[in-house]
């Protein structure tokens, strides 16, 4: 096969998106084909990427919204419990934590006080391809964990706190977005982006 052009990879990588968005792939997956669609060099490298995601059907394109609108949601097979909130998270004097395979529905709130919010969204799966996330704290810091390629909006308010982030780490040209409204009294926000798999560095000495 030919190589490719960037209009190729574009397409792709949009084809990667929405499987994102139909629960398919985790943010983390995600994040990996994304990053190998972008070092592909032939068309017959970027084909077996999408065949991966389940993206490319018979006919030999990527799958594009009108034709992934009418296929079911098929999630990938997994040994792991995947966790599903249905209504807000709340701790009292003790911390939230979410990591691992788990559902971040559109909309999904935490509050904390006295605690601690740490949500690693590496392998998290998304129903929607802008997902908006609140977190509310007192007296607790709010830590958040984001592959590579995911867009980043932020918003929110801190009263004797402060924002912790790696500015210029959360743009991409394509990918889903999470948009973060993160409030918070007495308390730190820190955001970092890690590759899916990697542990925490033990230098990240303000995460």
């Amino acid at each position: 096969m030919g190589d490719l052009y960037d209009n190729d990879r574009e397409r792709a990588a949009k084809a990667l998106e929405r499987q994102v968005g139909l629960g398919r792939l985790t943010l983390g997956e995600f994040s990996d084909m994304s990053g190998r669609i972008w070092e592909s060099e032939t068309a017959e490298q970027l084909n077996a990427i999408l065949a991966e995601a389940g993206a490319l059907p018979e006919k030999g394109r990527p799958i594009m919204a009108e034709e992934a609108d009418s296929q079911a949601v098929i999630r990938r097979e997994s040994s792991a419990v995947t966790i599903r909130n249905v209504g807000p998270v709340k701790g009292w004097m003790d911390d939230v934590e979410r990591k691992g395979r788990w559902d971040l529905t559109d909309g999904a709130e935490v509050f904390t006080l006295m605690g601690d919010i740490y949500l690693d969204l590496r392998e998290a799966i998304i129903d929607s391809e802008v997902t908006d996330l609140k977190t509310h704290s007192v007296m607790g810091d709010t830590r958040i964990l984001i592959p590579p390629g995911v867009r980043v909006e932020l918003s929110g308010s801190r009263i004797m706190g402060a924002l912790k982030t790696e500015e210029g780490r959360y743009a991409a040209p394509y990918g889903p977005i999470i948009r973060i409204q993160a409030d918070t009294f007495i308390g730190d926000v820190k955001i970092r982006v890690l590759e899916p798999g990697q542990r925490v560095p033990k230098n990240w000495k303000w995460f």
